[in-house]
């Protein structure tokens, strides 16, 4: 997507949190142990349809080439995971996958995590 289809994508959504953060990936399988990967560094965007209420996680690079885009739902907990950071469980082909957001600071990781258990999907 380029710039003007973002926006025209998210036109009816409205931004209920904003912020810097890094984003990592825990991968459990690859060439060394499993780690935290490092997938981005850009605005996390929490944005919620103002006709369905549904909410999402939203990354994307400058170049507009989409990290994370992920809706929110019930049955996962979105928590403060430590100093700056929050776990953002992500359903994928039937699975769970463990995502990690760290931003600037705590209250803001705080924050981040109470918009999304506010804003899962009843």
């Amino acid at each position: 997507l380029d710039s003007a289809e973002a926006s025209k994508a998210e036109a009816d959504e409205d931004v209920v949190f904003e912020a810097k953060a890094r984003l990592y990936k825990f991968e459990a399988s690859g060439p060394s142990k499993p780690a935290w990967v490092l997938k981005g560094t850009e605005q996390f965007r929490v944005l919620k349809h103002r006709e369905t209420n549904k909410t999402r996680m939203l990354m994307r690079l400058k170049n507009g080439r989409v990290i994370l885009n992920a809706g929110l739902q019930s049955s996962l907990s979105y928590e403060h995971a430590g100093p700056k950071k929050v776990k953002t469980p992500v359903p994928s082909n039937g699975k769970v996958e463990t995502w990690q957001a760290m931003v600037g600071k705590d209250e803001d990781a705080k924050k981040l995590a109470a918009v999304l258990e506010e804003n899962k999907a009843h």
